[in-house]
């Protein structure tokens, strides 16, 4: 009989000091997703002088539900995401420009992040986790898992420390970096501000904050404000993982209300 947990520990507490030196490679699925997830993180690795790049995935040219592409509104993606970029110290980033929405339909996305890995050669790197919902911020993992594979392939393996982030909501973390000190907090606000066409779509400040605050919930002290979770693997374990996924969602999926639910009949109530 398969026994219940009893106990689980908390996420470890990082403080900005025992984060390991090192480069750091951020793939943002689009951009302000760099700022939501990991914008304490990057401040950070910058002023201690490691290398950071940040690679956009996408265009960015559905944000606020749009249907069609429109040049104008991409540049101005563009050049929110760099003006963040410049509030946090980076000067090192990539817009690759997949559309929108369409980044799991990309066949050379794995070839494309593999050149970023070989070139950059990170001792980290960031990506979204496969706990999200938005399918760009799904296929970027992907993508990275594919890179990974590929260069392998060609006799050039790298196990850089994987790093996976949460956006859409809470994943299963195993350590929490405190963003309150310093000017950590203070860097990833300015940042996301940047992102005012965003911003005029949705509250994505007030949601940030909330999923920063709500992960100090197990840290037990409380002048830590404000966190950013992390699951850190290396690649030989995320099939352990996602094998675990595989087996969970679909129980998930098929157990949702909206999976059974029907309008009653007429004169039901």
């Amino acid at each position: 009989m398969s026994r219940w947990p009893l106990h689980r520990a908390p996420e470890d507490l990082i403080r900005p000091p025992q984060v390991p030196r090192g480069s750091l490679l951020v793939l943002a699925p689009h951009a302000d997703d760099e700022v939501l997830a990991t914008g304490g993180l990057i401040r950070l690795h910058v002023e201690r002088g490691d290398r950071v790049r940040v690679v956009f995935l996408t265009d960015g040219s559905r944000g606020g539900f749009r249907e069609e592409r429109d040049d104008e509104y991409v540049k101005l993606r563009e050049s929110e995401a760099v003006a963040g970029l410049e509030v946090l110290g980076v000067t090192d980033h990539a817009f690759l420009s997949y559309p929108d929405r369409g980044l799991g339909t990309a066949t050379d996305l794995g070839d494309r992040i593999a050149e970023e890995l070989a070139t950059f050669r990170p001792d980290a790197v960031t990506v979204t986790s496969p706990f999200e919902i938005h399918p760009d911020h799904l296929a970027a993992g992907a993508g990275l898992m594919t890179a990974l594979d590929l260069l392998e392939g060609r006799g050039d393996a790298l196990d850089p420390r994987l790093l996976l982030v949460e956006i859409g909501g809470p994943q299963i973390a195993n350590w929490i970096l405190d963003i309150t000190g310093g000017d950590l907090m203070d860097r990833k606000r300015r940042a996301l501000r940047c992102h005012a066409s965003q911003l005029a779509d949705a509250d994505f400040e007030d949601k940030m904050l909330a999923l920063n605050r709500y992960r100090t919930v197990n840290c037990g002290e409380r002048e830590i404000i404000y966190a950013e979770a992390y699951l850190e693997l290396r690649r030989r374990e995320l099939p352990v993982l996602l094998e675990s996924l595989e087996t969970l969602l679909p129980l998930v999926e098929r157990n949702r209300p909206s999976a059974t639910w029907a309008a009653p009949a007429a004169g039901e109530s």
